[in-house]
């Protein structure tokens, strides 16, 4: 039977199919141009502008901070939504951009899509404080920022640092508590540009508690001469996060380590 005489002898099923077909693709459509999750990597040379643009205005480096500029790490992990196809992985090679201030403001920007910024402070015992962290986050649709603060006493490091020293301390989120736990894991060795490096490895987990829960154990090594982060090691996630699908879990996995002690600037 010729199609076209098949089509006319069952024109409602036909109509019928073609407006079905309309329908899932306009769904489709608006999936991926809504919900759809991008991702740019940012170069070396936009992260040294961005560097250049954010120093500009400041001239004194903070004693005992880790050396302003560009540092480049080798990346692997990837992040996503409890969606399926809501994930992204995160490039080779991913710039930590670090400017100073009063303190030093550290900011992982792996993709245009999500930044990470927090701010190193010294404390008057020669300790490394987190004072502020800020997470600015575009994924299904949606973009979030995330601002949290922290008392004196959150260490990143604490003075006199020894392995099994523990400590803790409330910050918080807008109107929800953030509990830090941190502790001190020893002493370790990374290669680094073919060289053998020191480092003191620490811990910091922050346990979510509000109107989002979850857990972001931290664990970082530190160059005891400087206090640049040598390896970052993240793994978060959020139960109930609120976006544009309804409640949704969160969660990331990260490894970064730095390719080479020197900055570009």
């Amino acid at each position: 039977m010729p199609i076209w005489t098949w089509v006319t002898q069952h024109r409602g099923w036909s109509i019928g199919m073609a407006v079905l077909l309309l329908l899932v693709a306009g769904i489709a459509t608006a999936y991926y141009v809504l919900f759809r999750t991008t991702s740019t990597p940012i170069g070396p040379r936009q992260a040294i502008k961005l560097y250049r643009d954010r120093q500009a205005a400041t001239t004194t480096q903070p004693e005992g901070l880790p050396a302003t500029g560009v540092y480049e790490y080798h990346t692997s992990g990837q992040e996503g939504l409890s969606i399926p196809g809501m994930s992204r992985q995160y490039p080779d090679r991913t710039p930590m951009i670090v400017t100073a201030g009063r303190c030093a403001a550290v900011r992982w920007e792996p993709l245009t899509q999500h930044i990470e910024t927090i701010e190193e402070c010294r404390d008057g015992g020669g300790g490394l404080e987190l004072r502020s962290s800020v997470t600015v986050e575009s994924i299904a649709g949606t973009t979030t920022r995330s601002v949290m603060t922290c008392p004196t006493g959150t260490y990143l490091r604490p003075p006199h640092p020894v392995a099994g020293m523990h400590w803790s301390a409330v910050c918080h989120m807008g109107k929800d508590k953030v509990v830090a736990t941190g502790r001190v894991l020893g002493d370790a060795t990374l290669r680094i540009g073919g060289s053998a490096v020191p480092a003191l490895r620490t811990e910091l987990d922050l346990s979510y508690r509000g109107s989002q829960t979850g857990t972001n154990p931290t664990e970082y090594w530190w160059s005891p001469s400087s206090d640049l982060i040598l390896r970052e090691r993240e793994a978060v996630h959020i139960a109930q996060a609120q976006g544009p699908l309804g409640a949704v879990d969160y969660s990331e996995e990260m490894l970064a380590t730095v390719t080479s002690l020197r900055p570009e600037v």
